[in-house]
């Protein structure tokens, strides 16, 4: 593991956590430096190439994620709606592919699909009275889990 690489990356993504916590609002200079660390701390594994397929599966899932729930959306209330910024927000998304170009495609889907289940669980016990899930902050959490787990192994 290469240490330095990953203190910038902890750091960044205990400062989105926190803010997205806090407030529920995400800066994008934190998102930026959040994206630039995990491909710092990936880019030893899977290079360029490795790195732009990745951002390349990881767009088309988040795409087909997106048509899913605006499916959703649409059969539950009978017209389109705005998903965006109103049941998800923007920064959510820009975090979900931030971690999405460090993770390989078959692992990225596991990740994603276990860490939405794992937020789910921590919100619905964390912040039951909330009228929002602070998605991106757990999501960044479950993700230094893994990382930690992954390279101490």
């Amino acid at each position: 593991m290469h240490w330095p690489a990953f203190a910038f990356l902890a750091l960044a993504a205990l400062g989105l956590s926190w803010q997205d916590f806090k407030t529920r609002l995400l800066s994008l200079w934190l998102i930026v430096t959040f994206a630039a660390a995990n491909a710092l701390f990936s880019f030893e594994t899977y290079w360029w190439r490795g790195l732009l397929e990745n951002a390349l599966v990881c767009l088309a899932y988040l795409l087909l994620l997106y048509l899913c729930l605006q499916l959703y959306f649409y059969i539950k209330h009978r017209r389109f709606q705005k998903i965006i910024d109103t049941q998800l927000g923007l920064g959510d998304v820009l975090v979900l592919f931030a971690i999405g170009i460090g993770l390989e495609p078959a692992l990225m889907i596991w990740f994603f699909s276990l860490g939405f289940i794992i937020s789910l669980i921590i919100s619905l016990w964390l912040f039951a009275k909330a009228k929002s899930i602070p998605l991106a902050g757990l999501m960044v959490l479950n993700y230094l889990l893994f990382l930690a787990v992954r390279n101490l192994w």
